[in-house]
């Protein structure tokens, strides 16, 4: 005979021999339900959570038992509950600790199937306020949590201080370029001369281009990320400035 989980059964026994039936002797007696299905920890807010699953079939309540492994299950604490429903909130929860949540189907408050469990821990970085420094990643650990500096801070997690990659030269600005720190990072800029990204630079050719300042009777010449201007043959001055060379009035005629 085939028995379903969580099922309450009334059995009628005669013995029966030549003489004839005896008195009929009845049974009744209940199966264990299956344990819940889909148990889930939800509605985190740092100390509080609530347990949900699906029912089980013939259940009338549910046994919880919370178990407070706190690291060692040696030393761990239960603490149990009785409901008729299938969520049941969690209070006060604490950091540093690992819980483990039992939930078993029952029929009475002495029989119960087998339960099903779920492990957690409360998560500091998400709603517990922690020492990492506001420039680290906090990353979840059962029953605590670690602290690591973001890219471009160094430090162990709490404290963080900024990595001046111009000062160290872990940078990858240009030769031709001026490297700024700035918190957690770093900018390239080319120098005057140059154009570019501050990554890439090259020379800017002011005579090809027309930007020098040159004056008309004179020579630009580009230089690797400038120009000079020399005075054209019967002139004088600085290049910027040339003047005419009185060849004349010299006698260098």
């Amino acid at each position: 005979m085939s028995l379903q989980s969580g099922s309450s059964y009334t059995v009628s026994v005669n013995a029966q021999n030549s003489a004839g039936s005896g008195s009929a002797t009845t049974l009744l007696f209940s199966t264990r339900p299956l344990p819940p299905q889909n148990l889930v920890i939800a509605n985190y807010n740092g100390t509080h959570a609530v347990a949900t699953w699906s029912a089980s079939a013939g259940a009338v309540t549910y046994q919880l038992a919370l178990i407070l492994e706190d690291m060692d299950p040696t030393s761990g604490k239960v603490v149990q509950y009785v409901t008729p429903g299938v969520n049941f909130p969690l209070v006060n929860l604490a950091t540093g600790i690992q819980y483990q949540l039992n939930v078993s189907a029952c029929i009475n408050n002495t029989l119960c199937g087998n339960p099903a469990m779920v492990t957690f821990d409360v998560n500091e970085c998400a709603f517990i306020s922690n020492d990492c420094h506001m420039f680290a990643n906090c990353t979840n650990t059962i029953g605590s949590y670690t602290c690591s500096c973001i890219h471009g801070f160094t430090g162990d997690g709490k404290n963080c201080t900024d990595i001046n990659e111009c000062t160290l030269g872990t940078n990858n600005c240009h030769t031709n370029a001026t490297c700024t720190n700035t918190i957690g990072s770093f900018t390239c800029s080319c120098n005057t001369g140059f154009t570019g990204d501050g990554k890439n630079c090259t020379d800017i050719n002011e005579c090809t281009l027309g930007t020098d300042n040159c004056h008309t009777n004179a020579t630009c010449t580009n230089t690797i990320g400038s120009f000079t201007c020399s005075c054209n043959t019967g002139f004088t001055g600085d290049g910027v400035n040339c003047a005419d060379i009185n060849e004349c009035t010299l006698g260098t005629h």
